[in-house]
Formats: C-alpha cells, sequence, structure tokens
C-alpha cells in the first residue's frame, strides 16, 4: 500500500464475488494513506468502475468527454446529471491533447492537504485551457455559494449566475438533474454573464457548462446542491 506519493498499480483490481464487485483495492488505499479516490476510466468493467464509484471522491473525465472533447459518454453523462463530481484528467490518448484539460480547484491555501479537501468537496471545475475563466454562483436570500458548495435556499428563489471569459462566441448552459435547464450565447469577445432563475420545487442542483461554436466544452464545473 503506497504512501503519499506513491503510486497504486493496476494489480490493485476490484475484488469480484458471486454478487458481483463488493470492494476496490485503490479506493481504499488511497483513502488510507490520506489522499483522494478518483474513478477515472468511462465506460467499460461496469461492474469495477460501478463499486469504485461509491468509494471514490470523484469520478474522471477526459479525452473526447470532457473539456477538448465534445460531451460525455453515458456514463459519466449520467454520474453527472445526478451531481456526482468530475475532475478533468489528461489521459486523453488522443494525438495533440496531452496535458488538457485542467482541474482548477477552490482550496484553502497552496498545499496538498487543502488541494485534496477542495476535490473531496467537490469545489472544482475543468478548464480546457488557462485562458478560459469561469466564476458560479448560487446565491438565495441573501446567501451565496460557488461550484461544489451547498446552499439552503429555504423555499426562497435561487439565482444562477456564470461570469465566463476567453471562449468567443461560446455557449453558456445550466444544467440541473433534468438535464439542460437554460442557455445562453457569448459574444465575439468571448466575456459574458449569464444568469437564470430556479427553486429547490424545480431543481435539485445545478451545475454550469460552457461550450465552443463547434460543440467542444470549454468548461464544466461540478455542481451546486440546493436544499
Amino acid at each position: 500500500m503506497p504512501g503519499p506519493g506513491g503510486m497504486e498499480g493496476w494489480g490493485w483490481r476490484a475484488r469480484i464475488e458471486v454478487a458481483g464487485v463488493t470492494d476496490v483495492g485503490a479506493g481504499i488505499s488511497a483513502h488510507t494513506c490520506g489522499g483522494a479516490g478518483s474513478r477515472l476510466v468511462p465506460g467499460g468493467l461496469p461492474c469495477a468502475f460501478g463499486a469504485l464509484g461509491r468509494q471514490a471522491d470523484a469520478g474522471t473525465a477526459h479525452g473526447r468527454c470532457t473539456c477538448g472533447g465534445t460531451g460525455f459518454p453515458g456514463d459519466h453523462r449520467t454520474q453527472h446529471r445526478r451531481g456526482t463530481r468530475i475532475l478533468g484528467n489528461s489521459d486523453t490518448h488522443l494525438e495533440g491533447r496531452i496535458g488538457i484539460p485542467h482541474t482548477v480547484v477552490l482550496a484553502e491555501e497552496l498545499s496538498v492537504d487543502a488541494v485534496l479537501a477542495g476535490i473531496r468537496a467537490g469545489r472544482s471545475w475543468i478548464a480546457e485551457s488557462a485562458a478560459v475563466q469561469l466564476s458560479f454562483t448560487v446565491s438565495a436570500g441573501g446567501r451565496s455559494v460557488g461550484i461544489g458548495e451547498r446552499l439552503e435556499a429555504g423555499g426562497a428563489p435561487v439565482g444562477v449566475r456564470a461570469d465566463v471569459r476567453g471562449v468567443p462566441s461560446g455557449t453558456v448552459s445550466f444544467h440541473t438533474e433534468r438535464g439542460r435547464a437554460h442557455h445562453a450565447s457569448l459574444p465575439a469577445s468571448g466575456s459574458g454573464t449569464v444568469q437564470w432563475r430556479t427553486g429547490t420545487a424545480e431543481s435539485a442542483f445545478v451545475r454550469v457548462e460552457v461550450r465552443r461554436p463547434d460543440g467542444r466544452m470549454a468548461a464544466l464545473g461540478n455542481p451546486v446542491v440546493l436544499t
């Protein structure tokens, strides 16, 4: 079992029994040494990764399924629609896409522990590159929260706002458990603000996507949970 800075081998596979997968060693190992576990590969081995999803802190979207690509594969789309936290990963296996996307994490300080805490809490979003900037806030009753946080609306109207830079003529869309709920276009300058109103009766959570004119994802935020 590795410590901080170590590497977990793929040999730590799920233990499969008659009733299905009952344990995922890699997820247990990461948590034991104080790390964060991420479900990495979309699709394939649905039993094993289903179990890892229950133990992981987040799911990882990469390649064609997130920034630099056109969308999610079915499994990640379903998980994110349910409010599952998502990370970006450069394991694209595609020429010219090494090193993208980026995961932007809101951390209390620049330290390993603080960054991992931000990832576990879902206070992160995926950026196609450092040129893309995103601010996402959800407000109700005088209270405001950001990506990955929880808002107690108490039945009050909920205001949703996204401020975006670096995506000329792109599209900003807000999504709930029912799918895309609102969208608007950005100007040719690539900078703009999009706002929308909802409530806890209509939305259990809300998240943001920013796409380029050709449909490629430029930014993808983790959900804000509404209660």
